[in-house]
């Protein structure tokens, strides 16, 4: 498997996973409805303008490739009822798109990114049943995206079955980039700033790596894996945490006193996946 395709590689976490699949080799395309905006990458990985709501172009982008990474999608809040209805059909219709188009082709593997937003976003709505939240959570998708990364994963489950192509949906947590560490000393007097999301987070780099090794890892069915980091953002111990803002919420034996409160054991497990970037060498704090 040598020739990928990446839908979205002009979007900033898109960027990142280029970069890396690059590093490590592979012949790639990036195909997006938007040009990239870094010059460097504008030359090491050729471009192909694509708007994957229309099939035809997606069929035709994916055609001659061995895999594809699928991480275009319109990630925005809903900021009100019309506009979540177009999200929802621009990545629903996207997502199938690109299946379907694997299938059609037979492609050896599909990559995706789906979202931890899922179990349930913001978290101060939506109150977990345990922490750390695992793949095993059950689902409470409160907008247009997280219901359709809901529904996506439905649709690898039904395309594996028909297509025997394993499929391998990354459930980012909220995906940060280099320049965004700046801003986490903000969040540490005031944990509502980040409660939508457990004070959950993950490295661009590190999602880049998820996204490598699901490229590699034995694998057969469709599987959805959390990729977070391995700490909260916050400099609180997480049982302080979910005692002040989840008191009902059932902790679960053997939390660290930072770990996140997403949980990405089974990318661990499967995937062979390692969180690499920590906010606190990156802000150079002492705690």
């Amino acid at each position: 498997m040598k020739k990928i395709a990446v839908t979205g590689g002009s979007g900033r976490a898109g960027t990142y996973v280029v970069k890396e699949l690059l590093a490590r080799g592979y012949d790639l395309i990036n195909i997006d409805v938007n040009p990239p905006t870094q010059d460097r990458q504008a030359w090491l990985c050729p471009f192909r303008q694509c708007d994957t709501t229309q099939y035809g172009q997606v069929f035709a982008a994916l055609y001659g490739f061995d895999a594809v990474v699928h991480l275009a999608a319109d990630p925005r809040p809903d900021r009100d009822h019309y506009a979540g209805a177009q999200r929802f059909h621009n990545n629903t219709l996207s997502a199938f798109n690109v299946f379907n188009a694997a299938a059609a082709l037979g492609l050896e593997r599909v990559v995706w990114a789906s979202s931890e937003t899922v179990y349930g976003f913001p978290f101060d709505v939506v109150i977990p049943d345990y922490a750390p939240i695992d793949e095993q959570h059950r689902y409470s998708p409160r907008s247009s995206y997280a219901l359709s990364k809901m529904l996506a994963e439905q649709m690898t489950a039904q395309f594996n079955q028909w297509s025997g192509i394993p499929f391998i949906g990354l459930q980012f947590s909220n995906i940060i980039m280099p320049e965004d560490y700046a801003v986490f000393p903000s969040f540490w007097n005031d944990p509502k700033q980040r409660i939508f999301d457990l004070w959950s987070y993950v490295d661009c780099r590190d999602a880049a790596q998820a996204v490598a090794l699901s490229l590699t890892a034995e694998l057969s069915g469709a599987e959805n894996f959390i990729i977070a980091a391995d700490e909260t953002v916050m400099t609180r111990p997480s049982a302080d945490l979910m005692a002040e803002y989840f008191p009902t919420t059932h902790l679960r034996a053997g939390l660290g006193t930072y770990q996140s409160l997403m949980s990405s054991e089974k990318a661990k497990a499967l995937l062979g996946y390692l969180p690499q970037y920590h906010w606190r060498d990156q802000v150079g704090a002492t705690v």
